[in-house]
């Protein structure tokens, strides 16, 4: 995909467009596969002409924090029953896009000022988080396209920085590279490639 010839097309010169548009316009035409026809492509590239109005944004993973993902694994759950119910394999059911679940949350200081204070506050937030943390492992280990980072690896806004944040996306299928974006629960996701 040629992004600077699809701008040249439309009478645009893409180096003066807001690199907030380029992002969204990449997106739009990627998923469009080149389509300067498709809907969301045009509103683009007209971008001054449709402020306000919705348009499809397709992020390149979620980054979730604890405080929202029981309801998003149980939603996941409830889908596979259903497919099981309607006698299509369950294993299919599967997020579209990457998640990335941080539990930092429900973690809890107890004892602070001595060698063993973390071992002892993780292994609190373990006991009173016990049914919940088995409840994420088994949705790590079941979903396809679903990580859940445990309380003991950091907060949300630092793993994401550190770890999880690839800037620059390789999509593994066509091996094209995009620009990283991400819808975040989190206020602080918004620190890099994020979409508040």
């Amino acid at each position: 995909m040629d992004l600077p010839a699809v701008c040249e097309r439309a009478g645009l010169d893409l180096p003066t467009l807001p690199y907030t548009i380029r992002v969204l316009l990449e997106n739009v035409v990627r998923r469009a596969k080149g389509d300067l026809g498709d809907q969301n492509v045009l509103r683009l590239l007209d971008w001054q002409g449709h402020i306000g109005e919705p348009m499809d944004f397709y992020p390149a993973r979620v980054i979730l924090q604890d405080c929202t993902e029981v309801p998003c694994v149980v939603g996941l759950a409830s889908m596979r029953d259903a497919a099981r119910c309607m006698g299509i394999d369950p294993s299919k059911v599967n997020p579209e896009i990457p998640v990335d679940l941080v539990v930092d949350y429900s973690v809890q200081i107890d004892q602070a000022g001595n060698p063993g204070a973390m071992a002892y506050n993780i292994k609190r937030v373990y006991g009173r988080n016990a049914e919940r943390y088995k409840l994420l492992k088994l949705a790590h280990k079941s979903f396809d396209n679903f990580r859940a980072i445990p309380p003991d690896a950091g907060i949300i806004h630092q793993i994401n920085i550190e770890h999880l944040s690839p800037v620059v996306q390789l999509d593994p299928k066509t091996g094209m590279l995009y620009p990283g974006t991400v819808f975040g629960t989190d206020s602080h996701t918004t620190m890099i490639v994020a979409w508040p």
